[in-house]
């Protein structure tokens, strides 16, 4: 009879009977364009859910076996949803998102810096209706157009003198900025100065395009010394 009962439960081990293995799904949620983690990325399955800040991980345990119904949500982001086949064991999925606009936009403010020999770095941030820089958005298509001028005047009380440039402005990505992620460039090549007749300082104007709508911001002294 021991044998019987030993043989028995060797059998029905091996066929998961009378055990509750865990069932966990587990990946790395991150926004599509930059890789970064989703602020506040909501992950929703099964009837249990699971809420990022700053991690990219994500793991949800005690679900059931079966197809399961997964929606994941975030300020700014695409709502994704998918079906899921949950097994025994850990079930890896790696979601990204898609951002769709900036939270809470109100304007846009965009510091210029001359750097020596490389040509005017900008730093674009987003700002809510309190006048509080927004820190958490995804990233999103979007170009930049700018005109810089040298400036007659001061910086109170200007005209603009002579085009030095007019056009697209080279954009890059900064992950570890707090609010100014999205850089951008104007290379020093591409701006007509004359040292001898020029004055030291610009005015630049600065259109920023995207699906939510168009931005604009002018810096009425961008320093032009190098």
């Amino acid at each position: 009879m021991v044998g019987i009962a030993v043989g028995l439960a060797a059998v029905l081990g091996a066929l998961g009977v009378g055990q509750n293995p865990e069932r966990i799904l587990a990946g790395e949620v991150t926004d599509a364009m930059s890789g970064d983690p989703v602020y506040m990325a909501r992950i929703v399955i099964g009837g249990r859910s699971t809420i990022r800040y700053v991690d990219k991980e994500y793991r949800i345990t005690h679900l059931r076996h079966g197809i399961h119904t997964l929606k994941v949500t975030a300020p700014g982001y695409e709502t994704k949803t998918t079906e899921v086949a949950i097994k025994r064991g850990v079930t890896s999925l790696d979601i990204r998102l898609d951002g769709k606009e900036i939270p809470n936009l109100d304007h846009i403010i965009v510091f210029a810096d001359s750097v020596p020999g490389v040509g005017i770095r900008l730093d674009i941030r987003f700002v809510n209706q309190g006048g509080v820089g927004i820190k958490h958005f995804p990233r999103i298509p979007m170009t930049i157009e700018a005109k810089l001028n040298i400036r007659l005047g001061t910086r109170e009380k200007y005209t603009k003198g002579r085009l030095i440039y007019s056009g697209p402005v080279e954009l890059a990505w900064d992950s570890e900025a707090i609010l100014g992620k999205n850089k951008g460039l104007i290379p020093k090549s591409k701006l007509h100065l004359n040292s001898k007749t020029d004055g030291r300082y610009g005015v630049l104007e600065v259109i920023l395009h995207m699906n939510q709508r168009d931005f604009k911001d002018t810096i009425s002294e961008v320093l032009l010394e190098w």
